[in-house]
């Protein structure tokens, strides 16, 4: 969680069904939703410091 998001790691299908390393998306933008509204959305490129650096 980090300003009133809950910061959710998202990977391709192929990786959540076969749990193979070599599958997984590395870096990417995880979907970020937002607690007090219930909005979803995928992560921004200028929110990285979110996700890269979240607080409790």
């Amino acid at each position: 969680m980090s300003n009133g998001l809950l910061i959710v790691p998202y990977n391709s299908v192929q990786y959540l069904a076969s749990r193979e390393p070599r599958e997984q998306l590395l870096d990417c933008r995880p979907v970020l939703v937002d607690l007090a509204r219930g909005e979803v959305r995928f992560g921004t490129l200028d929110e990285r410091h979110l996700w890269r650096n979240p607080s409790a």
